[in-house]
């Protein structure tokens, strides 16, 4: 039983890779074949060959200043926070918040064997990201300096301690996150916070790694001598690795303390945790007059309760937002280098470079892809909305208009950053707001028009037609082809002659155009296929 159980977890995380929820049906054995073929590629050839860089890059230099254990302890760090954050997420789902707990114990099936396979499935997720850390901190050792059979064997244990603190800390934390997000209202929009949260520390790490790394080997026997000092505890577990047996027995012994503790706990607790009912506070009734919205309004608003209801939808649709704010803020705080940047590379004036600037503030607005997936995710329910006695075209606009809602206000703050950066004419300020908003209600309406020509309506997974429908695809990559045919018309025939002024009048003037002849076909054509659908 122990052994379907943890077929049935593992299955249930890599079911992408067998089951199609797009077309509700399992994938060929081609198919299957490339998605394991794609996925090892990712985490041995991206993940692994990303740390194997990073371990080479400071190797040399910490054995040569002969502080290998600090090479250790940095690594080991490494392997914690990327297993704990690979499998955090699956220990708060699989143990504490799974769906099919009650359906389980209701089986004759012993609890303990429910624990251990959602135990086991915890740790196979966590060694597995592990491995693409520690696998290459050996081998790039190994390549610096002799090999020894008692440096391989604390390896090995430190690993194998590694895997067992990082199985300890993401039951816990999956604990703590399990019992506060049951609690929460707007969980959606922590989710949210916390993703943007980690993608920005990931991506400040990323950038800043090559500085913090030369820093690090340029002082290890400063920061090595310190760490001795006051947190000794650091010291022995980074000498493991150097093949001091001693300290590697201790942490392997007390990792696997830990571990046994929190398996004992487990078996005793599982029951009460997954059965136990949260508390639900009282709510006394209080009568309030609610504003009658109109017919549109209420249509639009139920739009927007969709988006803001799905972690999914807001953070693969709307990270664009985000992504024009930071951009904004960033050309402001780095002016000089911004405009020193194209004076240098292009040689580009005041409207040149407001130019150029809006142009890569368009890409972003590519990213913001919300009425792409709209349609689609209506899936069995869209007759509700086909149903109701609101017509087609006004359901069709509301979706539109809450794209171009969401994306004109990040939009025109990005753009007065950069007219606050150039140091453009008023004319040519005017016009590129004017630009600004127009593709932004451009790309609305185009997305509404995937939306209703492509739509995936047979989904069991919402991140089907979010993140790998056609429609979303050809919505990000056809905008971004539309924007470099903008960047390259003004770059080949206005740049050195006509001038930014009749360029950024020419574009808004089309898309003036676009957005009308949309306009016009949503209200007939498109409002028809989507009544047909």
């Amino acid at each position: 039983m122990l052994k379907i159980l943890l077929k049935k977890q593992l299955f249930e995380i890599f079911k992408g890779y067998f089951y199609d929820a797009k077309n509700n049906k399992m994938r060929s054995k081609l198919s299957t074949f490339l998605g394991v073929l794609f996925f090892l590629a990712i985490m041995i050839g991206l993940l692994g060959g990303m740390f194997t860089f990073f371990a080479s890059s400071m190797c040399k230099g910490l054995v040569a200043c002969k502080t290998e254990w600090l090479y250790f302890l940095i690594m080991g760090f490494i392997a914690i926070m990327i297993g704990s954050f690979g499998s955090i997420y699956n220990s708060y789902n699989a143990l504490y918040l799974s769906k099919d707990n009650e359906l389980l114990l209701s089986m004759p099936i012993p609890p303990r064997d429910i624990v251990i396979s959602r135990l086991l499935t915890v740790y196979v997720m966590g060694i597995m990201y592990i491995l693409t850390v520690t696998i290459p901190m050996e081998i790039v050792y190994f390549q610096n300096v002799q090999f020894s059979t008692n440096k391989l064997i604390c390896g090995i244990l430190m690993i194998l301690s590694i895997s067992f603190f990082v199985m300890v800390v993401s039951c816990l934390i999956g604990l703590i996150i399990a019992k506060i997000s049951v609690k929460l209202k707007n969980r959606s929009f922590v989710t949210v916070f916390l993703s943007l949260i980690f993608m920005g520390v990931y991506y400040f790490c990323y950038f800043k790694a090559n500085e913090l790394i030369n820093n690090l080997v340029l002082n290890a026997v400063t920061y090595g001598t310190k760490i001795k000092g006051n947190a000794y505890i650091l010291y022995a577990f980074g000498s493991i690795g150097e093949g001091k047996y001693s300290y590697a027995l201790s942490f392997f012994c007390i990792t696997i303390a830990a571990l046994a503790l929190l398996c004992y706990l487990m078996m005793r607790s599982f029951i009460g945790i997954v059965t136990t009912s949260e508390k639900t506070s009282k709510v006394k009734y209080v009568s309030k007059k609610r504003k009658e919205k109109s017919l549109f309004g209420a249509v639009l608003s139920k739009e927007f309760a969709r988006f803001f209801a799905s972690p999914s939808y807001m953070l693969n649709c709307g990270i664009g937002l985000v992504f024009l704010i930071v951009s904004g803020i960033f050309i402001l705080i780095k002016k000089e280098k911004v405009l020193y940047a194209f004076d240098f590379v292009m040689a580009a004036n005041s409207d040149d470079i407001a130019v150029y600037l809006l142009v890569g503030m368009l890409f972003l607005v590519n990213v913001c892809d919300i009425a792409a997936p709209s349609v689609s995710l209506e899936g069995k329910s869209l007759w509700v909305m086909q149903s109701l006695p609101v017509p087609a075209k006004m359901t069709l606009f509301a979706k539109a208009f809450m794209q171009i809602i969401l994306t004109i206000v990040p939009m025109i703050f990005a753009t007065i950053c950069i007219l606050l950066v150039s140091n453009t004419s008023v004319t040519v300020a005017i016009l590129i707001v004017c630009l600004a908003i127009m593709y932004v209600i451009f790309s609305g309406l185009l997305n509404t028009i995937i939306a209703i020509k492509m739509p995936v309506l047979t989904w069991t997974n919402e991140l089907e037609p979010i993140k790998r429908s056609g429609g979303t695809f050809l919505a990000i990559f056809g905008g971004f082809g539309i924007v470099a045919a903008i960047f390259f018309a003004y770059e080949q025939f206005f740049s050195q002659g006509l001038g930014a002024s009749l360029f950024l009048t020419s574009v808004t003037v089309v898309l003036l155009f676009l957005n009308i002849v949309m306009t016009v076909w949503i209200s007939k054509k498109g409002a028809k296929l989507y009544s047909n659908l």
